[in-house]
Formats: C-alpha cells, structure tokens, sequence
C-alpha cells in the first residue's frame, strides 16, 4: 500500500480509486471542512482491471509532534468485488465530535479518509478538517513535554462519540 494517491489522478491513469467527501445534501465539500457531529456521504469511484477486488474504507485521526504519537480508526467499511471498468460506492457517516482537528508547534491532530484496494496496493486518501470553527484550532507555542501531555489529554479527552 505504498501508493498513496491525492485521491483523483489515478483514475486518469486508467487504474485506482478516488475518494469524495459530501454534504449530507449530495453537494461536493472541496475543502474537506466539516462540524463535529455532521453527517457525511464518502463517495468511492474507482477504475480497475478485472480481477477480485478487497476495498477497506477508514476515518482516521492521528497526531504528530512531540510527545506520544496516536492514532485511531473511527469508522470503518470494507466490502469486495469482481467488477471491472469505473465503479461507484457511496457510505454515510456520522462524524464523532471530537478530537477537532488542531495545529501548534508541539501537537497537530489530523483527520482523513483513506481507502485501501486490495491485492493491488492501491491506497487513496482525502484530508478533512473536523472544526466548530471552519479551520484547525491554532494550539498556543509551549515549551515543555509536560505541558503539551496535559493539552493532549484535554483535547483528546473531547473525542467522544456523539
């Protein structure tokens, strides 16, 4: 799986998958912006040569930065299939409240959608930002290890399921 695709050219190259993320309503979310607790719709187009097909679907947070790096899937699809040429699939997803996407100096809390086609090894992945705000919450500079554990138990403690 060490394609990782920004989730449209590889349908121009005749193979591979693309991921969308939608509006409840079915309009596009170009910027991949969305509410806690907002219901999505995860469009998953994909063109493959003919053969059997695993497709696994994941929303993932993870952090990077100083500290303790984490990682988790929040939902999850996967399904099979034998079909060749361009296909569609479409999931609805409830998105969690938290943690809300983040960035600072120390901490940064990211949000994605990643698809993964298997045996091929294809993988696509779509960003989104999980804000009350429309952007990433601007983490303060700190200089301590203590002090971003403290903010990262605090904001990781707001990831509960709406």
């Amino acid at each position: 799986m060490d394609n990782i695709d920004d989730g449209n050219s590889s349908l121009e190259r005749g193979t591979g998958v693309t991921v969308c993320l939608l509006y409840a309503d079915g309009r596009e979310n170009t910027e991949g912006i969305f509410l806690p607790g907002d219901e999505i719709v995860v469009e998953v187009s994909w063109v493959l040569q003919p053969s059997f097909h695993s497709f696994d679907l994941r929303l993932v947070w993870e952090t990077d930065g100083k500290g303790t790096d984490d990682r988790e899937t929040v939902l999850r699809e996967t399904w099979e299939s034998e079909l060749r040429g361009e296909t569609k699939r479409s999931f609805r997803w409830t998105l969690p409240r938290g943690p809300l996407s983040c960035d600072g100096s120390l901490l940064r809390i990211r949000w994605f959608v990643d698809c993964y086609i298997n045996p091929e090894g294809i993988r696509a992945r779509r960003d989104l930002v999980l804000s009350s705000t429309g952007e990433p919450v601007v983490l303060p500079k700190m200089e301590s290890e203590g002090e971003i554990e403290k903010l990262f138990k605090k904001v990781i403690g707001s990831r509960k399921a709406p």
